[in-house]
């Protein structure tokens, strides 16, 4: 089974928010589940001012910009603006999103819904110069469906290709799947059934262009310098100076440069919240996010600020080692799923600020014309009942265990060392202790550290984020799947995999509606995670800041932003 993609713990208001014009927050209509709180009178935009630059952050240092390999918001990030997908995501003025020719001018669909051709523009090239091709297009796919190259990266976006998921199990090479460029300005890829989605997934970073001959010289260490790939984006990268700043210019070689407003982008990693929140007020960044009422009051007041209130698209969960005794029961991890107080947890950590999470699928998120979590419950509303102590007890007998919840001691890793990850080990260390009465250890761990522990097995309980790439039921629950594993548990079940396979390939909505909420209540019976809330975000940006994105599922990242007025 091929490795998962792992997301950085993010508190994800500073890594999806920052990057598109300063502002990627989400007041939006029905259907995506955000509250639209800005001023009635919106300010409409000037004249562009004459000097065209962005100065923005984000909370962790990009792991790789290696598309194949990437598996972190942050480093996605960037890679959207220095890379060109075959189409983007675009947002419109409602907020919904439209597919946008990108590398691919246009494409054909084959009748049977299994064969798409795409149409790549002649005259794009990399930041070397050289001619940018189809070629590329399927080195960089294929790399990401390699069970070497492309191990822990983004490949299960793309599962849905023709041998993708034997290619990312190592059962057949990855130059097997149906994906090929009959010529320089022609990708032909094939499906294995009907996805309505694809094109979405076309424009997300397993898609993305590689050339061969700069990864195969660089080998390892592409993609961790800024000197160690070639660009073909809105954006070319300047400088990487790790852990402090990446620094983008305007590529005025790309296709559709008179589009491209910033000519340059100041991308700074911050870490530290007040840092963050102090280098707005003195104007070094452009745009920030926080949910602490002190901070809130205090840009609340400003008269030159715009706030928006942002739902995400976004889920914070525990997970389980089920390798592992006692979490290899599953009465004895819902008993944990079942003693986690998801409201209270809101308020003690997440300062009132978000959405309680009884089920996987994220709000944001539709099926059909509707909203997931609208027709669809939460399972664990309906395990509410249960007690989870006496759930424990009878998980700890079946396993031969001391069925004293106190004899039992288990261990909670988080992948970061900060304020706010103490803080919530913490809580979750006296909330579980104090329901279940078993012995909780928290340890905090640098990302990197966190990543190889879990990579490893090395680990009993988890806590992580994640963000679903595309809008459909079937990226958040195919996660789960037997032979993608996108989420290390090790859990495996093979009526969710029937379920979620068929589900996606159900063309009656209807239908495809009770396959998904049957497969979503059998993963929360099961508990494998832990979900526990979707972040809602307070987003803050200087009036000053125009064409930013606040669909999460937008692709177009900075192409279009501006300042006027600034």
């Amino acid at each position: 089974m091929f490795k998962k993609r792992l997301l950085a713990l993010l508190l994800v208001m500073g890594l999806v928010l920052s990057a598109c014009g300063g502002g990627e927050d989400k007041p939006v209509d029905e259907g995506n589940g955000v509250e639209d709180t800005s001023d009635e009178e919106a300010v409409e935009p000037g004249e562009k001012d004459a000097e065209q630059y962005l100065n923005t952050w984000q909370q962790e240092e990009p792991t790789t910009l290696n598309s194949a390999k990437n598996s972190d918001q942050s480093s996605y990030l960037v890679l959207l603006n220095v890379m060109e997908p075959l189409v983007r995501s675009v947002e419109k003025e409602d907020h919904t999103l439209e597919i946008e020719p990108a590398a691919a001018e246009s494409w054909d669909l084959s009748e049977d819904g299994l064969t798409y051709t795409f149409h790549i523009r002649e005259g794009m090239t990399w930041s070397d110069g050289e001619a940018l091709t189809a070629h590329d297009y399927e080195f960089g796919i294929k790399r990401a469906l390699d069970a070497v190259d492309g191990a822990g990266g983004a490949g299960y976006l793309i599962d849905c290709i023709k041998g993708a998921v034997a290619s990312m199990n190592g059962e057949i090479e990855s130059s097997e799947v149906g994906v090929t460029a009959t010529d320089d300005h022609t990708l032909v890829i094939e499906v294995e059934e009907p996805t309505s989605y694809f094109l979405e997934l076309c424009s997300t970073r397993p898609t993305m262009p590689i050339r061969q001959d700069v990864y195969e010289e660089q080998g390892q260490g592409y993609g961790g310098e800024a000197d160690s790939i070639v660009t073909c984006g809105p954006f070319n990268l300047d400088e990487w100076v790790h852990q402090t700043e990446l620094k983008l210019s305007k590529n005025e070689d790309y296709w559709d440069a008179d589009s491209v407003n910033y000519e340059n982008v100041s991308w700074r990693i911050i870490d530290q919240e007040n840092t963050r929140m102090n280098a707005f007020l003195n104007g070094e960044i452009d745009s920030v996010g926080s949910n602490k009422m002190e901070w809130r009051q205090q840009f609340e007041t400003l008269d030159n600020v715009n706030h928006d209130e942002v739902t995400n698209n976004a889920l914070d969960y525990l997970f389980f080692n089920t390798t592992k005794q006692p979490f290899n029961n599953a009465k004895v991890r819902r008993a944990f799923s079942l003693a986690v107080n998801r409201e209270e947890a809101i308020t003690a950590i997440y300062n009132d600020v978000g959405n309680p999470a009884y089920g996987w699928v994220v709000p944001t998120i539709q099926i059909g014309d509707d909203e997931y979590r609208d027709v669809i419950p939460g399972p664990l509303e309906a395990m509410k009942d249960e007690d989870p102590r006496e759930l424990l007890i009878e998980g700890l007998k079946e396993e031969g265990l001391s069925e004293d919840p106190a004899d039992l001691t288990v261990k909670l890793e988080f992948g970061g060392t900060g304020e706010k990850m103490k803080e919530i080990g913490d809580y979750f260390l006296n909330s579980i202790k104090g329901t279940l009465g078993v012995d909780i250890q928290v340890a905090t761990n640098e990302w990197s550290a966190f990543v190889d522990q879990v990579n490893n097995g090395n680990f009993e309980i988890g806590y992580m984020a994640w963000m679903a790439d595309y809008n459909d039921p079937y990226a958040m629950l195919s996660l789960h799947l037997t032979d993608v594993n996108g989420l290390y548990t090790g859990w495996s079940n093979e009526k969710y995999d029937q379920l979620v396979r068929d589900a996606r390939a159900e063309e009656d909505v209807e239908k495809q509606k009770e396959m998904y909420e049957e497969a979503e209540t059998l993963l929360m019976e099961e508990s494998p995670v832990v979900p526990i809330f979707n972040p809602v975000n307070n987003v803050y940006r200087y009036d000053y800041l125009f064409g930013y994105t606040i669909n999460p599922f937008a692709t177009q990242g900075i192409k279009y932003g501006y300042t006027s007025g600034r």
